[in-house]
């Protein structure tokens, strides 16, 4: 150990040693007078032999700085030796050497290139002899103090020369789970300071990013670079690597820009998208590890080394300066691709993730916003979620308007007119049509105004036909999700039973080229004079329910319709009317579920037992709850505190919806990330800001039944009862009765709702002659087995003995639905009975052999 050996040979007069001494055994003592700090946050600023110290000579300075790094080697051995041993003293020690050691280097101070030279080397040595990590010792501070030197001086050749071969040190290329950061800033900090301290092009310090999937590819490309444009984007590095907090600082935007402009801003921004599209492209790695005894393993996780994020955090700070609609896009991706999860670690980047919420909301315009309203939707964790509606909050106030209203205003249209778009292409047309929510077609149209499928040949031997092609259909992809998000985003607004006045709903609205292919195949009331006026949209008119033109033009408000407020042979009518006229609703309006109190929740009085006791997939539950603008934290098997946890939605400032779920701690029943598998359902309540319960009776209908509706959707989708896999796989042995009673038990107001559309729609079926509906369940009679569908399940059970019959729904779209008119869009559960219907109304015909072995007696 060659740092041990040299521990007693001071490099120290005795004198000098004796007040280093005296000074770090005062030090130490006021440590204790202070008492109860840990040693791994000492703050020795207050201390009266700190102060003490700060008014000495630098030089005394610099000496105390050498003698108590030996001090601090030899602590950290001891407590290597000694680390099963409860003695704290040298833990105490060695964090009030460390405290000081940084108390010295934050302000300037009188550092020699000698000394810094030494420093560095000796924290290097320590590192490579095993006594403490390179990242251990103040080396940010220590590389500040270069800084500062040359803003004063002019640093030598030999100096800049060390400084580069520095960089070249295995201890500033390892990227570590903590102190990462220090040696990130280190590593850029030093590169900029030969960069700027060199007169050569060719001497420009080399900043490469750390390899993994990601930095090997970005390093490649660098390097294959002409060597002016090589050297710029390294100047580039060195301010990125150095980015943190939570956004970008006037110090960074002024340094930045120089460094874009010089490279150009349009070849930067094309290189920047490039990168962005890699990261996003980019999925986590996993390795099984096996425990030295036994047969157990675990598996990890990786996505990006720390230094690599950090890069990518930055470069989406320096975009703070484009606003155009594809880097926004591009920003957009890359915000939605980093919260997605990754077991055991959490989000793959929430870093980068911030930035780009930043990033978008700073932006000019409302586009920015857009996609923060888009996104909102998209991620799962609230925290996120919180800050998004933080930002969109601000940008609503700086306008003062509300955030539902600003988010009305950010819609793009895409220049879509009623839902319809063409894109030149020298005498051809691009042309696209919204179908409905995720259908768009497109269609060439040729000069004559005859079709083809085709992209014309013209197109495919020219580089700048190909990238406006793209850019048509990366727009195209950009109509789908937006068309998903304002979809779901209409349907959150019943429950807020807004109205809107009549100049700005058609504008947001009727008149929007996106959001008109949602709101004109819905019901809207009109309001003239006192009277409100039920309209639907047919050949380019609105009309009222006896198909006569409605008087809109003098109407003053607009609302959705919504059934709670209308009579059931009204609503009856509207069914009828949507049927004949087959409307199919992006919405469910006329066929939407009501709630309304029952006689047991005018008992309880301030909570509702009606979707308790259920069980359900936690994960889906959380998924849900976030298309709905409900908020939800996981559940997990381990100490946090938590074993039960509610669903929130904040309905308005008086009225807070909340829905009750339990955690169930089974063996083996959470994942990787100790997330829990399973949540039993508890009570729905509906409190006021101080916490308290508001009696059900006096909470508006709509706001009930809608909220109830969104609870009910939860257990419908999420319960383990709709998974016809659960209970051969084993599920949860006490639980087995629940998933029996749930496949096979009384219908949903949702499974009511598709049990009336079916009794409508079954005559006009190819399998009507096979097929019909006794009570809960379809019956569907094949050529070797009767088959019992569940409605609201969609489980089967066979005659003559109600054997169970397993059928996992394929993910692909049915052909046997192809011509099958369902009144609105949404209901996977409706296209899954279906679907089963149609196969085992010819069961003759199944091929495969995972259900023949089930439906054929032994």
């Amino acid at each position: 150990m060659g740092i041990l050996k040299n521990i007693k040979k001071r490099i120290f007069e005795n004198d000098e040693e004796k007040e280093y001494r005296k000074l770090q055994a005062t030090l130490l003592k006021e440590f204790y007078d202070f008492g109860h700090q840990a040693w791994y946050s000492i703050q020795v600023k207050d201390y009266q032999s700190f102060k003490d110290l700060k008014k000495r000579s630098d030089k005394f300075k610099v000496g105390y700085l050498k003698y108590i790094i030996e001090d601090v080697d030899e602590t950290r051995y001891k407590i290597r030796k000694l680390r099963s041993n409860n003695d704290q003293s040298p833990w105490e020690r060695n964090g009030v050497n460390n405290a000081v050691m940084k108390g010295l280097l934050r302000p300037k101070l009188d550092l020699s290139e000698e000394d810094i030279k030494y420093l560095f080397d000796r924290f290097r040595k320590s590192h490579i002899e095993g006594i403490g990590r390179f990242s251990d010792w103040p080396i940010s501070y220590l590389s500040q103090q270069i800084e500062k030197r040359a803003k004063k001086e002019t640093l030598s050749d030999e100096f800049i020369q060390y400084l580069r071969e520095m960089l070249q040190w295995e201890q500033l290329k390892m990227v570590e789970q903590y102190g990462t950061s220090d040696i990130v800033k280190v590593q850029a900090r030093i590169a900029k300071i030969i960069n700027g301290s060199s007169t050569d092009s060719n001497q420009v310090a080399v900043i490469t990013l750390t390899e993994d999937n990601l930095g090997t590819a970005i390093n490649a490309e660098v390097e294959k670079m002409p060597e002016d444009l090589r050297n710029q984007w390294y100047s580039i590095f060195a301010l990125l690597l150095k980015v943190s907090g939570g956004k970008p600082t006037a110090k960074f935007k002024k340094a930045i820009d120089p460094e874009i402009n010089k490279i150009g801003k349009e070849v930067y921004k094309k290189q920047v998208h490039l990168w962005i599209d890699l990261y996003n492209s980019i999925e986590h790695s996993s390795q099984v590890h096996q425990y030295p005894q036994g047969t157990t393993t675990w598996t990890s996780y990786h996505f990006l080394e720390s230094q690599n994020k950090v890069f990518i955090k930055g470069m989406v700070w320096s975009l703070i300066r484009f606003h155009d609609s594809l880097t926004l896009s591009k920003i957009a991706q890359l915000t939605e691709r980093s919260f997605n999860t990754i077991p055991t670690l959490g989000p793959r980047a929430a870093g980068v993730g911030n930035a780009g919420i930043h990033v978008l909301a700073e932006s000019k315009g409302l586009e920015g916003i857009s996609h923060l309203s888009r996104i909102k939707l998209r991620i799962k964790q609230n925290n996120t979620k919180k800050l998004i509606d933080k930002k969109l909050t601000e940008q609503a106030d700086k306008r003062g308007i509300s955030l539902s209203e600003i988010e009305e205003l950010s819609v793009p249209s895409f220049n879509l007119i009623q839902g319809k778009k063409e894109y030149s292409f020298k005498d051809y047309r691009f042309a696209i049509q919204v179908n409905g929510i995720g259908d768009v077609s497109s269609t060439w149209i040729k000069p004559d105004g005859s079709t083809q499928k085709s992209v014309p040949s013209f197109i495919k031997d020219s580089a700048p036909q190909k990238a406006q092609l793209a850019k048509a259909r990366n727009e195209v992809k950009q109509i789908k999700k937006y068309l998903t998000a304002q979809r779901d985003r209409i349907d959150r607004l019943f429950i807020m039973d807004r109205e809107w006045s009549t100049e700005d709903f058609k504008k947001y609205y009727i008149d929007h080229g996106l959001v008109w292919c949602i709101t004109h195949k819905l019901i809207l009331e009109f309001k003239v004079g006192k009277k409100w006026i039920p309209s639907y949209y047919n050949n380019e008119n609105w009309l009222d329910i006896k198909s006569k033109k409605a008087d809109i033009d003098s109407a003053t408000s607009v609302r959705l319709w919504h059934p709670i407020n209308h009579s059931t042979a009204d609503i009856e009518n509207w069914r009828k009317l949507i049927q004949e006229h087959q409307i199919k609703q992006a919405i469910k309006q006329a066929y939407r579920e009501i709630y309304l109190l029952t006689d047991a929740e005018i008992k309880t009085r301030v909570y509702s037992n009606r979707m308790a006791a259920h069980i359900l997939k936690q994960h889906q539950i959380n998924a849900l709850a976030a298309i709905r603008g409900w908020h939800y934290s996981l559940l997990g098997w381990y100490d946090d505190g938590r074993d039960e946890e509610i669903v929130k939605l904040k309905v308005s400032p008086e009225i807070e919806a909340q829905f009750w779920v339990d955690g169930i701690n089974e063996e083996d029943q959470y994942n990787d990330a100790g997330i829990l598998n399973y949540v039993a359902t508890d009570q729905v309540r509906f409190v006021n800001p101080e916490g308290e319960g508001i009696d059900l009776i006096d909470i508006p209908k709509m706001v009930f039944s809608e909220a109830m509706r969104d609870v009910d959707l939860f257990v419908g989708v999420a319960s383990v009862g709709n998974d016809p896999n659960w209970q051969d796989n084993g599920g949860m042995p006490r639980y087995r009765d629940y998933w029996q009673s749930y496949s096979f038990g009384d219908l949903t107001a949702v499974a009511k709702t598709r049990k009336g559309i079916l009794e409508n729609l079954l005559p006009r079926l190819k399998i009507r002659d096979v097929a019909s509906i006794e009570g809960k369940f379809l019956i569907v009679k094949g050529t070797v087995r009767t088959y019992k569908i569940h409605i609201g399940s969609t489980n089967i059970l066979m005659e003559p003995n109600d054997q169970y019959l397993c059928i996992v729904p394929g993910r692909g779209k049915d052909k046997n639905l192809n011509k099958v008119f369902l009144p609105f869009e949404g209901d996977r559960g409706f296209s899954i009975l279906l679907s089963k219907a149609f196969l085992l109304a010819a069961d003759d015909k199944i091929e495969d052999t995972t259900i023949l072995s089930q439906i054929h007696p032994s």
